[in-house]
């Protein structure tokens, strides 16, 4: 406990996995915050984001790579897209299956060391459902993108992908129910919200985590505008024909061109690179963004917030997984124009393009996002929302 008027100091256990690509940098940036605070902070990560936890000073129990999430949900995934299997209710869950094989490896590593609570990524939530009944205390889920249940607004199949609709509704929303709080790390202006909100639901803002990065020297030489070509983190089956595409459809415009890859893209599949374009490893894309006239991305959340936040319009190309709701969002807001994935082509994208340089109203609607976002704090939101709900069980 701190002094009497102050509140109280709590262990607060918190999971992550780099299995999910954008899914765990809210989270670090939640726990660095609760860290700040005052907060006992241990973090449960993989040999890939062990990094990012100690870099940021907190308490790492790091499993071994054969607990790595990636070893169950890989090939779940692949089963997924290569034999056109359909989920049911009743059949094997991968987040299920990696949380029992690392409960006991985790109540073990704590060594006695009994958290107030656990708060998990998306990924997660298998593992944080069953931890938390394990060691009985309560659990807080932190969704890095917008709201999901059974009273969505939209229809599933335009929230989701063909895949993204079954592990939504068959691996995760079950889960979800059980957890005693659940903060939405997003936009309530952004997002579609339900005409009611379950109680225990709390929209906080978005919250952004970076590694640091080098390489941005390029960006402010005197030339002309950027355009930044961002893919996932997590890489998806074809998702290099958005940088290819995109690189020929912006070839006859007057722009320097930036394209970031993740570790699993091969730069070698975009074949001889124009002039006027860079391409790089993992880049802080909050230095990017600030030299860049458009965006062309997945419409992964991360980017599409961050994009919004920096008040630069965007070219969407959702191909996979929630990113079909994040681009209704986006467009919704007046501030992307969309391209479906069956419509990708040199043409559709390059019309796109052309449509959000025409249209003054892209940029400015996509600046007015930025001033309404740039005073919210998610971070201290979310925290608040902690405390609050710990101090009154």
């Amino acid at each position: 406990m701190q002094e009497e008027g102050k509140s109280c100091c709590y262990r607060i256990l918190c999971v992550i996995t780099g299995c999910g690509g954008g899914d765990w940098p809210p989270l670090i940036a939640l726990a660095e915050s609760l860290h700040r605070r005052g907060h006992d902070l241990m973090v449960v990560c993989d040999t890939s984001t062990l990094q990012a936890v100690e870099a940021s000073g907190m308490k790492a129990l790091c499993l071994p790579q054969e607990l790595d999430l990636a070893k169950v949900f890989e090939p779940a995934i692949s089963r997924l897209l290569t034999r056109k299997e359909k989920l049911t209710g009743g059949g094997e869950n991968p987040l299920e299956i990696w949380g029992v094989s690392c409960v006991d490896y985790i109540i073990k590593s704590l060594n006695g060391w009994c958290p107030a609570l656990v708060i998990t990524s998306l990924l997660g939530i298998g593992l944080g459902g069953i931890l938390t009944k394990k060691i009985t205390v309560p659990w807080c889920f932190l969704n890095p993108s917008f709201y999901f249940g059974h009273s969505n607004v939209l229809l599933w199949d335009t929230d989701f992908s063909e895949m993204g609709v079954q592990m939504y509704r068959h691996w995760l929303l079950s889960h979800t129910k059980k957890a005693n709080l659940v903060l939405h790390a997003t936009d309530p202006v952004f997002d579609i919200c339900p005409s009611v909100l379950p109680s225990h639901h709390k929209y906080v803002g978005p919250l952004f985590w970076e590694m640091p990065g080098n390489g941005q020297e390029s960006l402010q030489k005197t030339g002309s505008p950027w355009v930044l070509i961002a893919v996932s983190t997590s890489p998806q089956p074809g998702d290099m024909t958005i940088v290819k595409t995109a690189l020929k459809a912006l070839d006859s415009m007057s722009f320097r061109v930036l394209v970031t890859l993740a570790p699993g893209h091969n730069k070698d599949d975009l074949g001889e690179i124009p002039p006027n374009v860079h391409v790089m490893g993992y880049t802080p894309h909050s230095k990017v963004l600030p030299h860049c006239r458009l965006v062309i991305s997945h419409a992964g959340h991360g980017i599409v917030i961050k994009s919004m936040y920096h008040g630069i319009p965007m070219v969407l190309l959702p191909w996979g997984r929630d990113q079909p709701g994040v681009a209704v969002r986006a467009e919704r807001m007046g501030t992307a124009v969309v391209v479906a994935k069956p419509d990708c082509s040199v043409h559709t994208l390059a019309a796109g393009i052309e449509k959000i340089l025409s249209d003054p109203q892209y940029l400015e609607r996509s600046q007015v996002a930025s001033c309404r976002l740039r005073k919210i704090d998610g971070a201290t939101e979310a925290v608040e929302h902690i405390e609050q709900f710990l101090g009154t069980r």
